[in-house]
């Protein structure tokens, strides 16, 4: 079996007896509810004996029950119904919801249903709801729907086994005035059956009123309501708990009841729980990509710096030695020359002022990888400067004229090779711009170690020794060529080195690292930058 929740017709309500009648099943309607679409008629669904028993709330909320049914009846229209409110604030609210047109229809609340071929063939009615949005196309006023002869089936008071059968009828008019000056006259009419084992009190109803002169609009509200108590605004803990005890009991009674007026309660967003309930997941530092590991520095000789200034000397023009003749003849001589060459260290830095809070409440691990991450700084920051140095330095020449059978990538890396060959050095490395390294991976790895091998002096095994890398910072289309020993990158041993201090006055830690290298180009010919496009080649 399953539940059903079914959205039904407009309704009327009397402020006298706080009374609210309406169509709540029409009949021969395609429903919308939570189970789909579907047909009711008169042998659809079955009503209770005792009306009673039918409550009626707000939206399909259970905790916002508000009075119960006083008669339950069927007509050709459909199952009619009306429910008596309470005299509470719960009761005075949903009037109130009546009257200023925010709640104006009836939804019913229906159990056990059996669906055959679009149409119901079983269910019990066992409460209603006050809702805002009808779902039947022509969801009427209970004036309307009381026109044809009504069969009222149920009663509201038991009688007493041993009494005599007895009727009784009264009539009751009721003459009011609505919101838009319009007079209708409700005639009610009540009979009273007493029998041997039960009375039946069945209430009639009809509402009369005049053709208007103008179309008026259908679904509203006919009926002058008493204006109600001002009902005491719910607080955030009241809804909060209601909403949670209508979980936890529908979960510890297993109630498998549908409704179709749902509120929402999203996960996140401005009304959202979860950033109130729910405890987040915490993650720590984000992987932000591999630490830095140097590329140019390890190409390069160096050694600790040790002092702020670096001197050396080298010759301008070297002693020469050449063929002798004898016999008393002069010896060959020339004139030698040199030159004192000095660096300068550079200066690396960088310093952040922290809150003591992270020291005081032993945030250590923010704090370490805050400065794992300013390390890694400096690494990259001062690779990327030994590079640049290295390129301003080297010995640079174009390319020149290549086989058209040969990728310039391979070409320019042979050709700087043999220029550090000729320059009295044995390059090991060579640094590539992006776009020639990917040319070179797509070249035969045989034709590669052919060319370096005999590029290399012909020595068996040089290429093993050799380093190809490549680099964003070497411009497109050139190529850097090098012997380790034509260049070198000295640094101050424990760079970067870790500062920091107490300001008491701002309420900080401030933390430094500081860092020294310096470059020295020994020999600028043993580094050829390899520049411009093969002229005549690929």
């Amino acid at each position: 079996m399953t539940d059903l929740t079914i959205k039904g017709g407009t309704l009327t309500a009397s402020a006298d007896d706080r009374t609210i009648s309406g169509l709540l099943i029409p009949f021969g309607e395609e429903a919308s509810s939570n189970l789909g679409k579907f047909k009711a008629d008169s042998g659809s669904f079955t009503l209770p004996s005792d009306p009673s028993q039918v409550g009626i709330n707000v939206e399909h909320e259970r905790e916002s029950a508000f009075g119960h049914a006083v008669t339950l009846g069927r007509s050709s229209k459909g199952v009619t119904a009306t429910f008596r409110a309470a005299e509470t604030e719960e009761g005075d609210t949903a009037l109130a919801d009546i009257a200023a047109g925010r709640r104006l229809h009836l939804s019913a609340e229906v159990k056990g249903v059996q669906i055959v071929d679009g149409r119901a063939v079983a269910g019990r009615l066992f409460a209603a709801a006050l809702v805002e949005k009808p779902a039947f196309p022509s969801a009427t006023l209970l004036a309307a729907a009381v026109e044809d002869d009504e069969e009222t089936i149920v009663t509201e008071t038991p009688a007493d086994a041993d009494a005599e059968e007895d009727t009784t009828e009264e009539t009751t008019v009721n003459v009011y005035t609505d919101e838009e000056g319009i007079e209708h006259k409700a005639t009610t009419t009540t009979t009273t059956t007493t029998t041997d084992d039960k009375t039946t009190i069945t209430e009639t109803t009809v509402i009369e009123t005049p053709e208007p002169e103008t179309p008026k609009e259908e679904n509203t509200l006919t009926a002058r309501l008493a204006q109600p108590r001002t009902p005491k605004p719910k607080t955030a803990d009241e809804s909060l708990t209601a909403f949670l005890s209508a979980v936890a009991g529908a979960h510890n009674t297993q109630d498998s009841t549908l409704l179709a007026a749902f509120k929402n309660v999203p996960l996140t967003g401005e009304k959202g729980l979860a950033p109130v309930t729910s405890v987040p997941e915490y993650l720590g530092e984000l992987w932000k990509g591999r630490k830095f590991a140097r590329r140019i520095i390890p190409l390069l000789s160096g050694k600790p710096l040790t002092s702020i200034t670096a001197k050396g000397w080298r010759f301008t023009a070297t002693p020469e030695v050449t063929e002798y003749d004898g016999n008393n003849a002069a010896v060959p001589s020339n004139e030698a020359g040199v030159e004192e060459v000095t660096w300068d260290f550079q200066r690396f830095a960088g310093g952040w002022g922290l809150d003591r809070a992270y020291t005081d409440f032993g945030e250590v691990a923010v704090i370490q990888a805050f400065l794992a991450a300013a390390t890694d700084s400096y690494a990259r920051n001062t690779d990327h400067w030994a590079l640049a140095r290295l390129l301003a330095k080297a010995t640079s020449a174009p390319v020149g004229t290549l086989p058209t059978d040969v990728a310039p990538a391979v070409g320019m890396l042979v050709r700087g090779a043999l220029r550090v060959i000729d320059a009295d050095a044995s390059p090991s490395y060579a640094i590539l711009a992006p776009d020639l390294y990917e040319q070179l991976l797509f070249t035969k790895k045989d034709d590669v170690l052919a060319y370096l091998e005999m590029s290399l002096g012909l020595e068996e095994g040089a290429a093993a020794g050799f380093t190809i890398t490549s680099h964003k910072n070497v411009p497109a289309g050139q190529a850097l060529v090098g012997a380790k020993e034509a260049a070198a990158v000295d640094e101050l041993g424990g760079s970067p080195i870790r500062v920091n201090a107490q300001a008491i006055a701002n309420g900080k830690v401030d933390e430094a690292l500081f860092g020294y290298v310096r470059f020295r180009d020994e020999y600028p010919s043993g580094v050829q930058l390899v520049t411009g496009p093969a002229a005549g080649g690929q």
